[in-house]
């Protein structure tokens, strides 16, 4: 057991700095396997062969240090021998020379103590030539009490008292194991016996088909319990609560994060990880590494989710993975079998930012955590080598009596003194050689003489020709720096005329546009339907067929909160253009696109003020506008409604917006707080952005590229809308700008009065992690 801990100990420590180094550079299904190999360390009890390099042999070479360093201070110590003593411990000492770990000056007939090579353990034997009943004579002070401490008290400590401690120790173990194996195994069964009693199956009808034939692939169902604080996974079984399943979004990134657990067979792991856990209960690093594998099991199954998912979906899943920490659920235990979606507030930071990571991993660092882990695996799973093993140590090492060393150093020195008459022979030799060789030198020192100056000569040539070519590649330069500066103004002027030629195009397009729309009689309204989702799905991603006909009305948002109903027009000319809203009867036709509105994620509204019979009188509301297989895009309205049933309508300037924020808002470096302060309007400071991540570098600059890290985020009950952005660091030692370890800065949008409806930016403030 004790070499299992000790390797485990090494792995466990070796893993979490991997984790720590590689964090956002491999998968997070590669992080998570990495705990495969501690796994298997911690239940396999024995090892496959000896290495040299194995971690116990390195444990085994401490040992010995130790125990050579022992028996020297105990070698060197004053002791005082009986006469008869110290002739045996000097003849004993000449007869022992040059055997390792054996001090030269302590006596021959007590009790030596032996080193193994190899394990370094103490071994102890009786004295072989003292006979039964013999009487001890003269003054043993020292070697007396050694021998007697030897023989007697040690001897009985270790045969005694550690076998009472070892069946004491076991008897505790066995104690434990029995106390927190029926504790996590007692907590599990309830809860699971719990859901069984209370749960109602779940209908499927709403699931895409995809998603029914993939639960049905896994074997797995869906179940409903009223008041679940969360969803979770017990066996074959999703739990979740009615509320949380009405949600058609929630739904499903529930099922794809526990379709991605069931994938991984965490439910398989999470019972190896209790067992090693219940085995191992009173080793800390064991407690440390179920937990950690537990996160790494998180976020490889959001990596998953995300997959499953889509792009489009990751910024939404994130969304979801904060509402359900906000809403105060409780965590299950670390080492338990029922696994569960949420987590705490520490640690959903860190999944927040795995999520929205969208940069690619680095097979590099894969094959060298690959690489590392082989040969930590190397080192973890042989044992130490034993003395037979181990090499031949040399001639001057191995034990002798004198006679043989005499006659081997006899043998040495004739074998030198040949070796010395050959060495004379070869001398003579040489020096002819050399003679020779000193002649063929001078001439070549001669000729090496005549090759310098025409070397020379070349060089001067060579000099000239560069002088040349530098003055050709200045001429070069400035002629194609007035070169690219021509072209990049030929560019502006064609920028320029292309934008004027496509506004023009753009308003002549915009009034034949409404005056079609204007044709349109709202009594078609009546008549109009939903856009079958799939349909469209596979029209937009999977270039299938149109699903919508030429000049037709489609129903494409119902708001039944505020009785808004919102309708979209389609034409072959010009495809997924122009809105209508029905308030009260009262139609308002908008010329604004409405692509990908019905599948992404709908219209949201949010309401400003009502009138006192309870219609619209100002609200908000946003939609998506274009949706590519990269990115989606949003845009916000504002709708002013007067008692005539006709509206007023504000389109939200994001570049506006922009201009403002980089107006009123400015950064400093302040390298010796290690922050980034954020000024408001030039001198006020309303917050500072940590750096400390970064004191191993020198920082140039903040840098933003006017994107938002998010789309715009509306509350029904908190106006000025806000938003974050995310900024970034230019640092001298990289041509890559920095965005990670920063926060983010949160900015509040206002909005004017009736009749002035005007977005103004405020209120920058550093966000609190």
């Amino acid at each position: 057991m004790a070499e299992m801990m000790i390797s485990g100990t090494v792995m466990i420590c070796v893993v979490l700095i991997v984790r720590r180094l590689t964090f956002g550079k491999i998968s997070m299904g590669l992080r998570y396997a990495l705990w495969l190999a501690v796994a298997l360390r911690l239940m396999i009890p024995f090892h496959f062969g000896s290495s040299p390099y194995s971690i116990m042999s390195g444990v085994g070479q401490i040992r010995q240090y130790y125990n050579a360093a022992l028996e020297t201070a105990q070698a060197g110590a004053d002791h005082t021998y009986a006469p008869e003593e110290k002739e045996r411990a000097a003849d004993n000492t000449a007869a022992g020379a040059g055997r390792p770990g054996v001090a030269q000056d302590m006596p021959a007939e007590p009790e030596q103590i032996e080193t193994e090579p190899a394990a370094g353990a103490l071994t102890w034997a009786e004295p072989e030539d003292r006979e039964a009943g013999a009487e001890d004579s003269g003054d043993y002070t020292g070697i007396a009490a050694v021998e007697g401490w030897n023989a007697g008290l040690w001897f009985n400590l270790r045969q005694n008292g550690v076998s009472g401690l070892r069946m004491a120790a076991v008897t505790v173990w066995i104690i434990g194991m029995v106390a927190a194996g029926s504790f996590m195994l007692f907590g599990q069964v309830r809860f699971i016996a719990y859901l069984h009693r209370v749960r109602e199956k779940a209908p499927t009808d709403c699931l895409p088909e995809m998603w029914r034939q993939r639960l049905s692939d896994r074997g797995l169902q869906i179940w409903l319990v009223s008041g679940l604080p969360g969803p979770c996974m017990a066996g074959r079984g999703i739990y979740t609560s009615p509320e949380v399943y009405g949600d058609a979004e929630i739904r499903l990134h529930i099922l794809a994060h526990e379709y991605a657990h069931a994938v991984q067979r965490d439910t398989l792991w999470a019972v190896v990880r209790s067992v090693l856990c219940v085995v191992w209960w009173f080793y800390p690093p064991v407690w440390i590494a179920a937990y950690a594998a537990k996160q790494d099991s998180e976020l490889a199954c959001d990596e998953q989710a995300v997959r499953l998912l889509g792009e489009t979906e990751r910024f939404s899943y994130g969304r979801t993975l904060l509402a359900l920490v906000q809403g105060g659920h409780d965590r299950s235990v670390v080492c338990g079998v029922v696994l569960s979606m949420d987590d705490s507030g520490r640690q959903i930071k860190q999944r927040i930012s795995v999520i929205a990571d969208t940069g690619k991993r680095s097979k590099i660092a894969a094959g060298i955590v690959a690489l590392t882990v082989l040969l930590l695996c190397g080192c973890a799973y042989t044992g130490a080598q034993t003395a037979a093993q181990q090499p031949e140590a040399a001639p001057g090492q191995k034990e002798a009596d004198p006679a043989e060393g005499k006659q081997e150093e006899t043998a040495a020195v004739r074998e030198e003194e040949e070796m010395l008459r050959k060495q004379e022979e070869t001398a003579a030799e040489r020096s002819a050689a050399v003679q020779e060789e000193e002649g063929g030198l001078r001439k070549q020192e001669e000729t090496a003489a005549e090759h310098a100056a025409v070397l020379q000569e070349k060089e001067e040539m060579l000099r000239n020709k560069m002088e040349e070519l530098a003055e050709e590649k200045a001429l070069l330069e400035q002629e194609q720096e007035q070169h690219q500066r021509q072209m990049e103004q030929q560019r502006r002027q064609i920028q320029e005329e292309l934008e004027l030629i496509k506004a023009e195009w753009m308003e002549v397009t915009s009034e034949e546009f409404s005056r079609v729309l204007a044709a349109e009689s709202d009594e078609m309204l009546e008549s109009a339907e939903w856009i079958d989702r799939m349909e469209y799905f596979n029209y937009l991603y999977n270039d299938g067929p149109c699903p919508m006909e030429d000049g037709m009305w489609y129903l494409i948002h119902t708001d039944e909160r505020y009785g808004i109903d919102f309708y979209g027009f389609y034409t072959d000319k010009y495809g997924s253009r122009g809105v209508k809203i029905l308030i009260d009867g009262d139609v308002n036709a908008l010329d604004i696109p409405w692509r990908s509105a019905v599948y992404q994620s709908g219209i949201e509204v949010s309401m400003i003020e009502q009138t006192r019979d309870g219609l619209p009188r100002t609200f908000v509301f946003q939609m998506c506008t274009a949706l590519t297989s990269e990115m989606a895009s949003y845009q916000m309205y504002l709708v002013d409604r007067y008692d005539t049933g006709t509206i007023d309508f504000y389109t939200f300037d994001e570049e506006n917006c922009r201009k403002q924020f980089r107006n009123m808002v400015d950064f400093k470096i302040d390298p010796e707080q290690e922050q980034i302060l954020l000024l408001y309007k030039g001198d006020v400071v309303k917050g500072g952005i940590d750096i400390s991540a970064y004191q191993d570098y020198t920082v140039e600059d903040v840098f933003w590229d006017g994107s938002w890290s998010m789309c715009q985020t509306m509350k029904d009950d908190e106006f000025p809308y806000f938003f974050a952005i995310n900024i970034g660091l230019k640092v001298a030692e990289t041509d890559e700008i920095q965005y990670e370890n920063l926060e983010r800065i949160i900015c509040s949008v206002s909005i004017g009065e009736w009749g002035d409806r005007s977005f103004t930016v405020s209120g920058p403030v550093v966000e609190i992690r």
